[in-house]
């Protein structure tokens, strides 16, 4: 199945979806209202730098997304932008989709100027993130112990 990598400007009714899966999956059980999410969302409409949002489609279809983000871990906040927000439907998982999405937003992260992007994970992740070429940066970070992964426009050189 062929998907679509778009910028959620070009893309505004996909922004409820987006809201819907990122509060579900990382915020909702932090006590969140999805209303913080959806204003979160809607910045991304503003086409400023940062923070802006990708979004996966298929005829129509929402499959997943991915942003980029001035700060996205509370231990590191002297380090920018960030990958975040990664999100693949599951009956899509598996297909590279979720690759694109954070390819497609370093990418575009260093169309814009920006020398490294960053991105928080869970050990779990380390092994695939170094396959696709992030470096490991630093582990355990804070309570959630992330690993902290770094690519820089010189090494996509």
């Amino acid at each position: 199945m062929p998907v679509q990598i778009s910028d959620l400007i070009r893309y505004p009714d996909f922004s409820g979806a987006i809201a819907d899966r990122v509060w579900n999956a990382w915020w909702r059980h932090k006590g969140y209202p999805i209303d913080v999410l959806t204003i979160w969302v809607r910045a991304n409409l503003a086409g400023a730098p940062l923070p802006f949002c990708l979004v996966a489609h298929h005829d129509g279809e929402f499959v997943g997304t991915a942003s980029l983000v001035a700060s996205d871990m509370q231990e590191c906040l002297e380090l920018s932008p960030w990958v975040a927000a990664v999100w693949v439907e599951p009956q899509h998982r598996g297909q590279g989709v979720g690759t694109a999405l954070v390819r497609e937003a370093v990418d575009r992260a260093f169309q814009r100027g920006f020398e490294r992007v960053h991105l928080g994970a869970d050990a779990a992740r380390r092994s695939f993130l170094q396959r696709i070429g992030w470096e490991l940066v630093e582990k355990d970070i804070g309570a959630r112990k992330l690993d902290l992964f770094r690519q820089t426009s010189a090494g996509r050189a």
